[in-house]
């Protein structure tokens, strides 16, 4: 079986896969997108990644503890950390990406600065229902607070 096998193996491996060409409404949503009710795509991970970077965050098994120089962060940007923290769900989990194929924030704290970035409108709805876009003040705090620069859409 084994003989029979392996010629055919080598038929199939010669045709190449098609791959489909990404659509611009597919590039916006691995961008920037809500994955439940926290920030994912490239934007919540380079938040993240920002986070961790400037231990604010720190890995820790599946989740993230959040240190003492990121709470005076997370309250200086104008979240309410103990209120995330009484929530009756996980406080900071580590949530796999699909498109990033990297863990972005979730859980409470996810929550909260999601929150905060559509009250401070640093992001906004688009007419797709996960997609979200970074506005102009957004790019300028984010740029601000997390060191992250985008480009113009």
């Amino acid at each position: 079986i084994a003989d029979a096998l392996e010629p055919l193996a080598l038929l199939a491996a010669a045709r190449p896969t098609p791959t489909r060409v990404p659509t611009s409404a597919d590039r916006a949503l691995r961008a920037a997108r809500l994955c439940y009710d926290h920030l994912a795509g490239d934007l919540g991970v380079r938040i993240t990644d920002a986070m961790v970077e400037r231990h604010y965050l720190a890995p820790l098994d599946r989740d993230y503890e959040l240190t003492v120089e990121g709470t005076a962060f997370c309250r200086d940007i104008g979240i309410d950390v103990d209120r995330a923290r009484s929530k009756r769900r996980m406080f900071a989990r580590q949530c796999l990406d699909w498109s990033e194929r990297k863990p972005h924030l979730a859980g409470a704290l996810g929550a909260a600065i999601t929150a905060r970035a559509f009250a401070a409108h640093w992001i906004e709805r688009t007419k797709r229902r996960r997609e979200v876009r970074v506005t102009e003040t957004g790019k300028t705090l984010l740029a601000a607070h997390f060191g992250i620069a985008l480009s113009a859409p």
